[in-house]
C-alpha cells in the first residue's frame, strides 16, 4: 500500500513537470518552447513589430497570442516562421491595457508554449538615434521610435514616460530638453530588445552651443525644466554633457531655473559633466525654491578654461536633497564640489564629495549664503588640491547655521594653507560638529571666528558647538580609483541612530538607513562609520 501510493505521487509529479510548459525544468518533446522576444516592451498607441521571438518545435501556420487575465486576446499578424525555431510578427497595440501580459504560441498539435510575463505593454514614449531608425515623423512606439528626446517629452502626457535607447543626442541653446511635469526621462535602453541597462547602453545628451549665455546664473544648458516638474518626475540613466566649444561662456549639463513652490525633479542614476567653456561650467545649477532630490549621480563641474567650475551650484533652494553621489569640482582657477548661495538649505547625506583641482579649491562651499538648517551627515568630503594655494573640506559664510556629523573632512593637496573647516566670520556658526574624522589640515582642522586656527582635536571639541570629532587617517581603500571604504577602527564610533532631523535620511526597500553603496546602516549592530561608507 505504501508502495503504490509512493509511485502515485511520483507519476504526478511526473505529468506536472511535463504539462507545465512554462516551468523549463523537464521540457516535455510535445511542447512549444518559448526562449526570447525581441523587443520586449512596446507602447499602447499602435502596432510593434516583434523582430524576433526564438525557441523550439515552431511550425508554420503557428498563432501568436499575447494573454492578459481579464483582458482579450491580442492576436499577431504577418507572422514568419523561420525554420522551427524563430518566428517574427506583428502585434497592434492599440488601446491595451498596460502592463506584463502572456506570449503563447500554438499550432493545433503540440501543446502551447507560454512565455510567462514574456511581453510588456507601456505607455511609454520611444527614442533612437536615426541609426536606429529614430525619426521625428514616426509614431514614437517600440519598432518606430522617434529621433529627438524633446519631440518626446512634448507628445508624451503626465504620467506618461520617455524612453531613449543607446546613442548621442546633440542639442544646444535652441534645443535643450525641458523636462515636464509628470512625464519622466529614461537612458539606457538596447534599440533592438528595449532593456534598460544604463551601465552598457551609453546614452548621451550633448549640448553644442557656441555663444556666450547671458550671465553666469542663465548658462546654457543641455536639459532644464518647466515651471511645474515634481519630484515625481524622474531624469535617469543618462551621460549629459555641458559645452566643450571654446566659444561658450557660462555652460552647465542641467539647469534647474525656478522662482516659484514646486517639488522637484529627481535626478538619479546619471554621470553629469559640465562642459569645458571659456568661463564657468557648472555640473548642477539649481536655483529657486526647488525641493529637488539628486541622488545616485557622479557629477562633475567641468573644466572652465580661466575662471570657475563647481559640481553642484545651488541658489535659493530649500530642503534639496543630494545623496548617495560622487561630486567633483571639476579642473579650473577656483573649484568647489558643492556650493550655496542666498538662505539655501539643502540635506547632503552620504556623498563622495571632492574640491577639484583648482588653484582655490572648496569640498563644500557656503559663499554669502545665511544657510539655515543645512544638515552635512555622513559624508566623505575631500577639499581638494588648491594647487599652490588653498584649499577647505567645508568654507562656512556669514550667519550660517548648519549641522557637520559623522564626515569624514581631509584635504588631499600638498601645500600648507589646508583647512578642514573655515568659519568665514564670527556670525558663522554650526549648530553641531558631531561625530567627524578631520584630519590632513595643516593649516587647522578647524578655523574659528575668522581668528583663531586649531590644529588639536581636543581643541575643537572645547568649542561649545562640537563633540566627539576624531582626527585619524581613515586609511581609503583605494581612493585613486574612487574606493573610500575606510581601514581605521575609530572611525566605527559614530553615531549610534537617527533622530527626528534625520528622517530624509537615504534608506533601502525596508526602511533601514544605507550608506552611498546601499549597504544598511549600522553595520552588524555597530554605532554608524564616520564618511559615506559603513565598514
Amino acid at each position: 500500500m505504501k508502495r503504490t501510493c509512493q509511485a502515485s505521487i511520483l507519476l504526478l509529479c511526473l505529468l506536472v513537470l511535463i504539462t507545465c510548459n512554462n516551468g523549463n525544468s523537464v521540457p516535455s518533446k510535445n511542447t512549444i518552447q518559448i526562449s526570447s522576444i525581441i523587443p520586449t516592451n512596446s507602447c499602447n498607441r499602435g502596432p510593434v513589430v516583434i523582430q524576433s521571438i526564438t525557441g523550439s518545435r515552431f511550425s508554420d501556420g503557428a498563432t501568436v497570442v499575447l494573454t492578459k487575465d481579464g483582458e482579450t486576446d491580442i492576436e499577431a499578424t504577418s507572422v514568419v516562421v523561420t525554420g522551427d525555431s524563430e518566428i517574427s510578427c506583428e502585434f497592434d497595440l492599440n488601446g491595451a491595457t498596460t502592463g506584463e501580459w502572456d506570449l503563447e504560441i500554438s499550432d493545433g498539435t503540440l501543446n502551447p508554449g507560454i512565455l510567462m510575463g514574456g511581453f510588456i505593454i507601456t505607455s511609454a514614449w520611444y527614442v533612437s538615434t536615426s541609426g536606429d531608425g529614430g525619426n521625428d515623423v514616426n509614431s514614437g512606439t517600440a519598432s518606430s521610435p522617434l529621433a529627438t528626446i524633446q519631440a518626446a517629452v512634448t507628445a508624451a502626457s503626465a504620467g506618461e514616460e520617455v524612453r531613449v535607447s543607446a546613442g548621442t543626442y546633440s542639442v544646444d541653446s535652441t534645443s535643450q530638453i525641458v523636462m515636464k511635469s509628470g512625464v519622466s526621462i529614461r537612458g539606457g535602453y538596447d534599440p533592438d530588445t528595449w532593456e534598460q541597462d544604463i551601465d552598457t547602453n551609453t546614452t548621451t545628451i550633448q549640448d553644442t552651443t557656441s555663444t556666450a549665455a547671458s550671465s553666469m546664473d542663465e548658462p546654457h544648458c543641455a536639459v532644464t525644466v518647466d515651471s511645474s516638474v515634481t519630484t515625481e518626475t524622474v531624469l535617469e540613466g543618462f551621460t549629459i554633457h555641458g559645452s566643450d566649444e571654446s566659444s561658450a561662456v557660462y555652460t552647465s549639463a542641467i539647469f534647474l531655473d525656478r522662482y516659484a513652490n514646486v517639488y522637484g525633479p529627481t535626478i538619479r542614476y546619471n554621470t553629469i559633466d559640465g562642459g569645458g567653456g571659456s568661463s564657468h561650467s557648472y555640473g548642477i545649477y539649481a536655483r529657486g525654491y526647488f525641493y529637488a532630490v539628486i541622488e545616485n549621480n557622479s557629477i562633475y563641474g567641468g573644466s572652465s578654461a580661466s575662471t570657475y567650475s563647481y559640481g553642484f551650484y545651488g541658489r535659493m533652494l530649500n530642503t534639496t536633497l543630494i545623496r548617495n553621489n560622487a561630486i567633483d569640482g571639476g579642473d579650473a582657477s577656483t573649484t568647489t564640489g558643492i556650493f550655496f548661495r542666498q538662505g539655501s538649505a539643502p540635506v547632503i547625506d552620504n556623498n563622495i564629495i571632492y574640491g577639484g583641482d583648482g588653484a582655490h579649491s572648496y569640498g563644500i562651499e557656503d559663499y554669502n549664503n545665511d544657510m539655515k538648517n543645512v544638515r552635512i551627515r555622513n559624508n566623505t568630503i575631500d577639499g581638494g588640491l588648491g594647487v599652490g594655494n588653498s584649499s577647505y573640506g567645508i568654507y562656512i559664510a556669514s550667519g550660517s547655521t548648519p549641522a557637520i556629523e559623522n564626515n569624514i573632512i581631509y584635504t588631499s593637496g600638498t601645500n600648507n594653507y589646508r583647512y578642514g573647516i573655515y568659519e568665514h566670520d564670527t556670525d558663522s556658526d554650526p549648530t553641531a560638529v558631531n561625530n567627524n574624522d578631520i584630519f590632513d589640515c595643516p593649516a587647522a582642522l578647524y578655523y574659528d571666528e575668522a581668528a583663531t586656527s586649531i590644529t588639536n582635536i581636543s581643541d575643537v571639541n572645547g568649542l561649545t558647538e562640537a563633540s566627539d570629532n576624531i582626527s585619524v587617517d581613515a586609511v581609503f581603500t583605494d581612493p585613486s580609483s574612487g574606493d573610500f571604504h575606510v581601514g581605521a577602527s575609530g572611525l566605527r564610533a559614530g553615531l549610534n541612530g537617527i533622530d527626528q532631523s534625520w528622517t530624509s535620511f537615504p534608506e533601502n526597500e525596508s526602511g533601514k538607513p544605507i550608506d552611498y553603496e546601499g549597504t544598511e546602516r549600522p553595520a552588524s549592530g555597530s554605532p554608524w562609520t564616520i564618511g559615506a561608507y559603513e565598514y
